[in-house]
């Protein structure tokens, strides 16, 4: 049959559209052409595998326009657009994600990027990072590791060409990261997306340039 949803949750993600549902052989299968989804759009298919004791779940989605700063509930510092695409699969105390996004207007450490990707694992305890990408006109990201309930982000990481910017004790602090390889950690706050220089911890081999601090 065909609902229409209005003010739903998922996960605590809020969307509203019509969706459709059907069951069958203990599967229910849900898919939706028009979902509306921070304020941008999406379309869902997805099969929820209901005969396994622990229920398995198989979602493919495709998006676009989603608005990063009313999906991040307007922090400051998150802003722009996204499209893209995100798959999950497996059951639901262990679901395997690939996400894979285009960037508009976004901001990453200061830097503007143009596309990210990212492989991971969600568990009760949290995320597991196995890789992510992202990446501008003169510079790149990757890394992996482990993201905690609380936005805590402790990875391995690897960067060349970003430009970080933010304010230290004694004032504004620019510096070009022309490469770095290491671990580096932060709690994504409000602190930390208003001053991520200031806020960053880091440890590994770093080439700066043109540093003003």
């Amino acid at each position: 049959g065909l609902i229409k949803v209005a003010n739903g949750s998922l996960y605590g993600q809020e969307f509203n559209g019509p969706l459709g549902l059907s069951y069958q052989k203990k599967t229910l299968a849900v898919k939706s052409d028009a979902l509306n989804l921070y304020q941008g759009t999406a379309k869902l298919k997805a099969e929820i595998d209901l005969a396994p004791r622990e229920p398995r779940l198989k979602l493919n989605a495709k998006y676009s326009g989603l608005n990063l700063g009313f999906l991040a509930k307007n922090i400051p510092g998150v802003e722009g657009a996204a499209n893209g695409s995100l798959n999950l699969t497996g059951p639901f105390s262990s679901l395997v994600g690939q996400l894979d996004a285009e960037l508009f207007r976004v901001l990453v450490l200061g830097q503007p990027m143009r596309h990210l990707a990212a492989k991971f694992l969600v568990t009760p305890d949290g995320f597991s990072l196995n890789s992510f990408s992202a990446d501008a006109e003169n510079a790149q990201l990757f890394g992996s590791g482990r993201i905690s309930r609380d936005l805590t982000f402790d990875l391995s990481a690897e960067a060349v060409g970003l430009r970080l910017a933010g304010k230290g004790t004694l004032g504004p602090m620019r510096a070009g990261l022309q490469h770095f390889k290491g671990n580096v950690n932060w709690q994504m706050d409000r602190a930390f997306l208003a001053s991520p220089f200031k806020h960053l911890y880091a440890s590994g081999e770093a080439i700066l340039v043109e540093g003003n601090i």
